[in-house]
């Protein structure tokens, strides 16, 4: 799954902004280790690197995470209706 997947930039009015919000505060929940990397490289525009860098994990961990991620919200939007 890519990121292009995810609703538009946060800016763009995306209806579907909603449901990523109410998806990612479950996320956040469950997560909230991980939610802060999706935070970084959703909101902030960083690349795996450099979230990986700021939250001083490996880039592989942090991978796995956005990997792990993208799916879960991806899948919660879907099923939110």
């Amino acid at each position: 799954m890519d990121v292009a997947e995810l609703p538009g930039e946060p800016s763009t009015g995306d209806g579907n902004l909603l449901a990523l919000d109410e998806a990612l505060s479950q996320f956040e929940r469950d997560w909230p280790e991980k939610a802060k990397l999706v935070k970084l490289r959703y909101f902030a525009g960083l690349s795996t690197p450099e979230a990986a860098e700021a939250l001083g994990i490996s880039i592989r961990t942090a991978e796995r995470t956005w990997t792990y991620a993208k799916a879960w919200l991806l899948h919660a939007m879907r099923n939110s209706h």
